[in-house]
């Protein structure tokens, strides 16, 4: 069954990584064995016994020749074919025994039958039956250190035996044992010959070979210098040896991960203490990166609305500066009460329509610019409340048109309003909006463009109007902020809105000032709507970004107070110019020789303070992401580096494993669920503690900061998904980990971790 053809095995010493010498350890050896053969490999140390033995099981490539199993040439064998002929042909008894220590008897016996396939019965049937053989069967739940040395090599003979080789190969068995179990161990092996195996077995011990085997194969300096027959022997034929593919079950892995996290309890206590921390850091800050992103989510369309695309500019005929000071002096703080006879003629032409019908058609002649259009924002009061009425572009130039660009846009010919959820709830107090959608409404017309409508046209209710509610949007927004952006617009198709200006004269209008509430204080919230004024709030994202500055002060909660008088520019007369491309040159020259050009309607202030939100924002993920992953980073590489040293302390576990027929990715298995486990046990310690100290955190904001009022939500609330997410986050980074020693450990060769057969 097993032929050895001219094998040959060199060795090269080397001294400072330069070859020097040649050593021919196996030289020209040439044997044929059969079934049911008690074969004694005799001779002294350094004679190639060993390294012979190492080349029929498996553990060593010859230099040249061949090794031939039932007439199956292995010359052409790869790592893995070798690996399934240990499990299925070969079986090992070592001088130490090679038992795993943290497991029992029949659970050393039970990791081979593992590669096998086998059910947890069959499994547990074939062990008991092995130990009853041998008789240790009584003992079948001690450990090895439990065990006598006799004892110990009984459960390595019935390990051998576990996958029905056809060849037991025995290195110096009774080396580690008394006389009496000597003798024991041998008759245990010559009767597993008789019962028809191969049975090698290297010994220095010539008096024992003589007694025991039937056939006698003595080297000398790699050369046969004997090969004799003697006693009695029967030789067996049997069936030809099937090359099984095997892989080591999930289960007797994940039993191997387990009783090494016990057994090293210093190692793995180390990696708890790093991985926990790491871990409660990462789900907090994970759960805040998530609410960040909901924030993130909010702000990122109003922003693109205040800074817009460069095909998009607005001019107004003075600049902010220059309209306080011209219009500073005509401003009266009539504390909104309208008189009559309030006219200024400057301000009127200045604020009502402030290019003349030349000027425009001299813009919409340009180069590149399609089309200009007049500003149309009003005041308007319904049910005693107050919002902003914005007046939307053609349906042709929608794309141009902020806050209303989704699945929804009015034909210019339809006539009525557009609300959020938010503003249906504001004015009928009722959160079940789509039923309004075409119901009547009226509203009040209070300013134009920010400028008071004269009390005169309250006499003949020229300022009142009767229509419907075309349309009621569903924003998903996420912050109190943005609900309360939402809540107080509302839009109004473009013929419909130039009905109500056209209503209007410059003899309806007044100059006045009014007071600015401000639209986040918990009086505004409270009454679900913005107050008289609010809408001239001109950084409306300010509390967003200020929740966390780092600017001059390192208080993360301070809120930036803004003084009651704002002027009204954000809505002052600014029209706006849609072009084909961005503006030329020539372009911008002549624009600027009416006014000033504005990248956005919005006010210079406001354009800034978009600007360092978003920016704000995309920084602080940016840090909050780059502090997870250091803090995911440094426990897993220790994590690793502990996997790594364990490898030096389980040389002969792997050893072990491998001979039995382990294939590489049954190690890589075996430390990746290592590392698994550690981050899973982490894991459930962190998450255990983590609830109670975001509890706590976000207690300490709320008391102090009273951070949800003004952001909608608290960023340290509770986030399954961000939690379970971050958790599994970690686990899988450190599992992975675990496949840098894994893959290490895994290729290293048997005969470098079985010393005590090389």
């Amino acid at each position: 069954m097993l032929e050895l053809k001219n094998l040959n095995k060199i060795y090269k010493v080397k001294d400072d990584d330069i070859d020097v010498e040649e050593v021919h350890a196996v030289k020209d050896i040439s044997l044929t064995f059969e079934r049911g053969e008690f074969v004694s490999i005799l001779g002294l140390s350094g004679s190639g016994k060993t390294t012979l033995v190492s080349m029929i099981g498996g553990l060593e490539e010859p230099t040249s020749g061949s090794i031939f199993i039932d007439g199956i040439d292995t010359s052409s064998f790869k790592s893995k074919h070798w690996t399934d002929y240990r499990k299925n042909t070969i079986g090992f008894v070592f001088q130490d025994f090679n038992l795993i220590d943290h497991l029992t008897a029949i659970e050393n016996i039970k990791i081979a039958l593992s590669l096998s396939g086998l059910k947890e019965v069959e499994k547990e049937s074939r062990a008991e039956d092995l130990l009853r053989m041998v008789g240790m069967l009584e003992q079948k739940n001690h450990f090895p250190s439990e065990l006598s040395g006799g004892q110990q090599q009984r459960i390595a003979i019935a390990r051998a035996l576990a996958n029905r080789p056809e060849i037991i190969l025995a290195d110096e068995p009774t080396g580690a044992l008394d006389p009496d179990t000597s003798v024991q161990i041998l008759n245990l092996l010559k009767d597993l010959a008789k019962q028809g195996h191969l049975v090698v077995m290297v010994t220095h011990n010539k008096y024992l070979a003589r007694d025991y085997s039937t056939r006698i194969v003595e080297l000398k300096d790699g050369e046969i210098l004997r090969d004799e027959e003697q006693n009695e022997t029967r030789k067996l034929k049997g069936e030809k040896v099937v090359m099984n593919k095997s892989t080591l079950q999930f289960g007797a892995a994940l039993k191997i991960a387990l009783n090494n996290l016990r057994k090293r309890k210093k190692s793995s206590i180390i990696a708890l203490v790093s991985l926990v921390p790491s871990i409660i850091i990462v789900m907090i800050f994970g759960n805040f990166i998530f609410n960040v992103m909901m924030y993130q989510e909010d702000i990122d369309p109003l922003y693109k609305r205040i800074v817009n695309e460069p095909r998009v500019n607005y001019i107004a005929p003075q600049s902010e500066g220059g309209f306080e000071l011209d219009i500073k002096s005509l401003l009266v703080a009539i504390d909104g009460k309208h008189y009559d006879g309030l006219k200024i003629n400057k301000a009127e032409e200045f604020l009502y329509q402030p290019f003349s019908n030349e000027e425009l058609e001299l813009i919409e002649s340009l180069d590149n610019i399609e089309k200009v259009f007049p500003p149309n924002y009003y005041d308007i009061n319904i049910n005693g409340k107050n919002f902003l009425l914005v007046g939307l572009l053609p349906e042709a130039y929608k794309q141009f048109q902020y806050d209303l660009n989704g699945d929804y846009y009015p034909e210019d010919s339809e006539s009525g309003l557009i609300m959020s959820k938010g503003t249906v709830d504001a004015i009928y107090n009722d959160s079940e909006y789509e039923k309004y959608e075409g119901e009547p409404v009226t509203f009040k017309v209070t300013s134009y463009n920010s400028v008071g409508i004269h009390a005169q046209t309250s006499s003949d209710q020229r300022n009142i109007f009767d229509t419907k509610i075309l349309k009621v949007i569903d924003y998903d927004e996420k912050t109190v902020l943005m609900s309360s952006y939402y809540r107080g617009y509302i839009f109004a198709p473009y013929d419909y809105i130039n009905t109500i200006r056209n209503s209007f004269s410059r003899e309806d209008i007044s100059i006045v000032s009014y007071k600015i509430a401000d639209a986040l204080s918990p009086e505004a919230a409270n009454n679900k709507y913005l107050p008289d004024g609010a809408k001239y709030l001109t950084d409306l994202i300010a509390p967003v970004r200020s929740r966390t500055r780092f600017g001059d002060d390192l208080d993360i909660f301070t809120f930036k107070q803004y003084p009651l008088q704002i002027p009204s520019s954000n809505y002052m007369a600014r029209y706006q110019i849609i072009s084909y491309a961005p503006l030329t040159e020539n372009d911008k020259r002549e624009l600027i020789s009416l006014g000033p050009l504005y990248r956005s309607q919005f006010d210079e202030f406001a354009v800034d303070s978009a600007i360092e939100t978003h920016d704000f924002i995309d920084k602080l993920l940016l840090y909050a992401k780059i502090v997870v992953g250091v803090v995911v980073t440094v426990p897993s590489v220790l994590v690793t580096i502990i996997l790594y040293i364990s490898i030096l302390l389980r040389t002969k576990e792997i050893g072990v494993l491998k001979s039995i027929g382990a294939k590489d990715k049954d190690i890589v298995t075996i430390f990746t669920l290592e590392s698994g486990l550690l981050a899973l046990i982490a894991g459930g310690i962190a998450l255990a503690i983590s609830f109670p100290i975001l509890a706590y955190a976000r207690h300490v904001l709320e008391a102090e900061y009273d951070v949800s009022f003004h952001l909608g939500s608290n960023p340290l609330d509770t986030n399954l998904i961000a939690f379970v997410g971050s958790l599994l986050a970690v686990i899988t980074l450190t599992t992975l980990l675990g496949l840098l020693p894994g893959r290490k450990a895994s290729k290293l060769h048997p005969r470098d971790l079985l010393r005590s057969i090389n």
